[in-house]
């Protein structure tokens, strides 16, 4: 697009925006013979909504049990020890980012990011009304968080069980019960004794002796002649049982830079951080400069403050996919290993 017609453009819609701005006023105040009282007419309805919405959840309530468990015990910690669900999201999240950053710092520019909406979108068009296609970059980008957040409450309330490592919705596990599901183990054959759930994530033998686990724990014979026993844990899976190892350890950082002796440099070497350091800023400078090389027009929509605002918040929600993918795909912690913080 030229710079002529981009001129054009802007002008054009600098009026609209206008004949919109007015007409925003008119409807903030209306004359008397267009508007009508608070009560009864928009009351009713507010009152008609409280009254279906409580029944729903009464009916809710009565049909489904809440997922509570057993009274807490002092000497057994849960395993895994699950958040409610609603903050499980955040949970997850500890999975693929240091504490301070899930915890702390996400959800602070998530409450941010909220009160900057209306400095940033001043886009007047599809207000009071679901429009798609004249507000796709705000309805999408808002739409992706929503998903996202959802989808961690999902995977961490029922893809996660034992020491917090995955599962599928149809594997057994003992431990505490997900709402909604009900996960019922076969026997295993064979061995000395099976430990059966007795207090939800509590695992008892034959002998009395209590193993704090969400696992099926299983006693096998040990080697011959020596009466010991070896305890192993199981899995049903695939309509088998299957034995837990544990997972292999997971590098903190991308080292591929070694010294003159060929010894791989630490992570928190300063070649190493910065490599981190050059692909978190490669990853927020793209989100900068490529819409607004794609789509000159969306950029001198918002303007400067607001373009920069609105792709560093974006380029957020995206790097946290980003980073997921990084543990799950590539199997490194971080990205960035420092004396002081990790991401």
């Amino acid at each position: 697009m030229d710079k002529k017609t981009l001129s054009r453009f802007l002008k054009h819609e600098a009026k609209e925006r206008d004949a919109l701005r007015r007409k925003m006023q008119r409807l903030q105040n209306p004359p008397p013979e267009e508007s009508v009282f608070t009560w009864p007419a928009l009351i009713k309805q507010v009152v008609a909504g409280a009254v279906v919405l409580t029944v729903l959840l009464t009916i809710a309530s009565l049909v489904f049990d809440a997922p509570l468990e057993e009274i807490a015990n002092h000497a057994h910690t849960p395993n895994p020890a699950k958040a409610p669900w609603y903050f499980v999201g955040l949970q997850e999240l500890l999975v693929y980012f240091d504490p301070w950053l899930a915890g702390v710092v996400l959800p602070t520019l998530i409450i941010v990011g909220l009160i900057l909406i209306p400095f940033v979108d001043t886009n007047l068009k599809g207000i009071g009304r679901f429009a798609p296609k004249e507000r796709p970059f705000a309805l999408g980008v808002f739409g992706f968080g929503m998903f996202l957040w959802f989808a961690l409450i999902v995977f961490g309330l029922y893809f996660r069980g034992t020491n917090w490592d995955l599962y599928m919705p149809t594997d057994c596990w003992r431990g505490a019960q997900e709402p909604f599901i009900y996960r019922s183990c076969p026997d295993l054959e064979g061995g000395l004794a099976m430990m059966e759930g007795t207090l939800g994530s509590e695992m008892e033998n034959e002998e009395g002796a209590t193993f704090s686990s969400g696992a099926v724990f299983h006693l096998e014979p040990g080697e011959e002649g020596t009466g010991t026993a070896i305890g192993k844990s199981y899995v049903w899976r695939g309509g088998a049982w299957e034995e837990l190892t544990p997972p292999p350890a997971i590098p903190l950082a991308w080292t591929p830079l070694k010294d003159v002796d060929g010894n791989t440099l630490a992570p928190d070497h300063p070649y190493h951080m910065a490599i981190g350091l050059v692909i978190l800023g490669s990853w927020h400078i793209a989100f900068l400069v490529i819409p607004a090389l794609l789509n000159p027009l969306f950029f001198r929509r918002l303007g400067l403050w607001r373009y920069g605002t609105a792709m560093l918040f974006t380029g957020m929600i995206f790097g946290v996919v980003g980073k997921i993918l990084w543990r799950l795909i590539f199997g490194i912690k971080y990205i960035l290993v420092t004396p002081w913080l990790n991401i």
